[in-house]
């Protein structure tokens, strides 16, 4: 079968190539380096002054970076695309976006820091995607996830506490009888946003949408069956 050359290939790449060897496969990552370099300069010379190929030819995909080591022995380390710093809960966190979704890193955790030469990527789809005028209202502990509006019923008492949470932008809060209220307000669905509404026991029930009730109620099961007699 005859080999496939770059200009053959009909998708550009998804995003700019890197290496980074982990402790112990140093060696490896230099040969797969090698041969990166050398079959792209072989291959790939049509697509040099393609805007879409930025960053394909270089002299060396390795990035040269320290691994952070964990109790597991597992290396940590991450090429993100960062868009906002932001605080909550007293911690400073950098807002980046893979295309796809949001991830939050907490800066004080950081270790090792480095700018890369590769342009930063998803600007437009994260403008498109990612309203952050009210972002750390809708999340719980910087944990994101999907996004839902939701109504929970509170007894009054909690008021304060509620809307120090979700402000009163885009939120709609109604009085149901002398005792309780209402708010309906977009969430990001997390396991964190379950625990904040757990934390209020029978001072708190979400009431919509019907599923993520449901899902109230499991992971509430969950914590219940965790304390069952063994």
């Amino acid at each position: 079968m005859p080999r496939i050359t770059a200009q053959e290939v009909q998708t550009i790449p998804y995003g700019p190539l890197g290496i980074i060897a982990l402790p112990g496969t140093e060696e490896i990552a230099r040969k797969i380096d090698s041969y990166l370099v050398k079959w792209r300069a072989e291959q790939a010379a049509a697509h040099k002054e393609n805007i879409a190929f930025y960053g394909y030819q270089r002299d060396s995909y390795l990035i040269n970076t320290s691994i952070a080591r964990f109790g597991s022995g597992e290396g940590k380390a991450y090429i993100v695309n960062p868009f906002y710093m932001l605080i909550d809960n007293g911690y400073y966190y950098l807002m980046t976006y893979n295309g796809k979704r949001v991830w939050n890193y907490r800066i004080d955790r950081m270790r090792d820091v480095k700018k890369l030469e590769t342009p930063r990527e998803y600007e437009k789809v994260f403008k498109e995607n990612v309203d952050i005028t009210n972002y750390t209202q809708r999340v719980f502990s910087m944990f994101g996830g999907q996004r839902e509006k939701v109504t929970i019923r509170f007894i009054d008492q909690k008021l304060d506490t509620v809307a120090d949470q979700f402000g009163i932008r885009g939120v709609t809060y109604e009085k149901v009888d002398e005792k309780h209220f209402t708010v309906t307000t977009e969430v990001e669905l997390s396991d964190m946003f379950y625990a904040w509404v757990f934390g209020f026991g029978r001072r708190a029930k979400i009431l919509e949408p019907p599923y993520v009730a449901d899902k109230m109620r499991e992971y509430c099961q969950k914590i219940a069956q965790m304390y069952e007699p063994e």
